[in-house]
């Protein structure tokens, strides 16, 4: 079969043939056309392609002895006509096979248009179909989880369903349902809803009224909620610790170990260390994870003589059996360290596989780096880019710097999905979390005003926020902005304070950075 290539040569020769008559009624020079394209493989094919070379030979002869005509007897208007006429004839005679053959392959082409057309609308339905089909499995499975008793694993389902599924607002209708037949977590779930405000009217009011009436009816999850946000002055016009300390050992005595946790770490703050060990040996009670992650930390933080792997592994066993992410992740590196007595590539390598499965940012981009770098495994470009970028989608602050700094540096070293032009909003997304050279950076912007608008107040902000996560050259520019009088008032001893701290922590970094 032709190909779409030789097609349009076949017409592109006849429409210089055509001319080519045109011409020489015209009495112009006219220049014979060039070699005939590559003969297709096909036998059918070979004989009209052979047929069309045969054609357009012989008009090139007859155009060499019209030229020649002309020369020689430019007057002569009877034989100039009789070799056209001829030429004409020939032409007319001799190009129907491939003319032919064309109007056939345009046909075909038209039929199959019309079968990519009609695939289409078919795909289209099949999508809509589809479409229907997994909404009614989310309704299904909202439905399951809700008419079983409420923990923090189901509800934990619920609100990333909710959040991240495509679920309508005949879901929505059916949460509000349960919730009004007092099923708690369909409560606390409507109070995500609604504070969201999707398919309901957005209200912080009602939201609270729905995780309060949650609380009220024996939810620690609820409690613990509305402990956290009185604690930050969301469900409140001001912080009131207070009474968020309540609400806090109401969820920890109903068994709530993130409520226990958090007690640890408030009473550790308060340096009542008493109350801290006796919260924080009840969330171990639970089996909640960061607990135990916590715990493991601690033998970690010990110091390069006194850290205890061995322990530190053996309190992450119980949230790795409960496939816990976090806790898989942080074993993995335990040992992938080499300068771990128990190091041990393979069995890193498996645990950090199964914590990215998880979905764990954190694996991703360590997984990804390793790839990217072979590091612990052959070096792939193209799958390291990939997990790194499936962090990055999960918002992890350092994949998404990451990844910035690859497409601003037009790095070959990556496949990522980017370019230049979406480099800015990676930084913004990074600094968003959090990251502390993401959150310099856009505070440089800011102040210069390049790409953004110049906001000197932005960019203090951005710049505490970095200083306040140990960011020494933030603190430094800090000073700079009261030395200057940069968009706050001049302040020399408050600029004197900051260098000193940055200078505190320039030499902490660089001990810890220290073989």
């Amino acid at each position: 079969m032709l190909n779409k290539k030789t097609i349009k040569s076949i017409a592109l020769w006849f429409t210089i043939a055509l001319t080519l008559i045109s011409c020489a009624q015209n009495q112009s020079q006219i220049q014979s056309p060039s070699v005939p394209p590559v003969a297709p493989a096909n036998t059918i094919e070979k004989r009209l392609h052979k047929d069309y070379v045969f054609v357009l030979n012989t008009v090139i002869k007859q155009e060499q002895a019209l030229q020649k005509a002309r020369q020689a007897i430019p007057k002569n208007e009877s034989q100039i006509q009789s070799l056209l006429s001829q030429k004409t004839k020939f032409i007319l005679q001799n190009s129907q096979p491939v003319l032919s053959y064309y109007k056939n392959k345009q046909a075909q082409f038209d039929q199959f248009k019309f079968k990519i057309r009609s695939e289409t609308t078919q795909f289209i339905t099949a999508k809509t179909h589809l479409k229907s089909i997994r909404d009614r499995f989310n309704l299904l499975i909202i439905q399951d989880l809700l008419q079983k008793p409420s923990n923090e694993i189901e509800i934990n389902s619920l609100s990333q369903l909710v959040r991240i599924a495509p679920i309508d607002k005949p879901a929505v209708e059916l949460i509000a349902s349960l919730a009004a037949k007092n099923n708690i977590s369909a409560m606390i779930l409507m109070a995500d809803v609604t504070y969201q405000g999707h398919f309901v009217q957005k209200s912080k009011d009602i939201s609270y009224t729905y995780m309060k009436t949650a609380a009220n009816k024996g939810s620690a999850r609820a409690m613990t909620l509305i402990a956290a946000g009185i604690q930050v002055g969301f469900w409140s016009e001001e912080p009131n610790p207070i009474i968020a300390l309540d609400w806090y050992e109401r969820a920890a005595k109903l068994g709530s170990g993130k409520a226990a946790l958090t007690l640890s770490q408030i009473y550790l703050q308060q340096q009542n260390e008493q109350r801290a060990n006796y919260w924080f040996q009840k969330a171990l009670d639970t089996n909640y994870p960061p607990a135990w992650i916590n715990r493991a930390t601690i033998e970690l933080d010990k110091g390069p003589t006194l850290k205890n792997c061995n322990a530190a592994l053996e309190f992450l066993q119980n949230p790795i059996k409960q496939n816990d992410p976090p806790a898989l992740h942080l074993a993995a590196t335990i040992y992938l360290n080499p300068q771990n007595p128990i190091f041990n590539q393979k069995q890193g390598m498996q645990i950090l596989k199964k914590a990215a499965i998880l979905d764990n940012s954190q694996a991703l981009y360590t997984l990804g780096l390793a790839n990217i770098n072979g590091k612990f495994t052959p070096k792939n470009l193209k799958y390291g880019s990939s997990l790194i970028n499936q962090a990055a989608q999960l918002n992890h602050p350092n994949a998404l710097f990451y990844i910035y700094n690859a497409i601003k540096s037009n790095s070959q070293n990556h496949h990522f999905p980017y370019n230049k032009d979406q480099a800015l909003n990676l930084l913004a997304r990074a600094a968003n979390a959090q990251h502390p050279i993401a959150l310099y950076q856009l505070a440089l912007i800011y102040q210069q005003g390049i790409l953004y608008p110049k906001n000197l107040k932005t960019a203090f902000n951005l710049l505490n926020l970095a200083a306040n996560q140990g960011y020494h050259p933030a603190m430094r520019k800090i000073g700079d902005f009261y030395t200057l009088g940069t968009g706050v008032p001049k302040n020399p001893k408050l600029a004197q304070k900051w260098y000193l701290i940055a200078d505190q922590y320039k030499q902490k970094t660089q001990i810890a950075t220290q073989p």
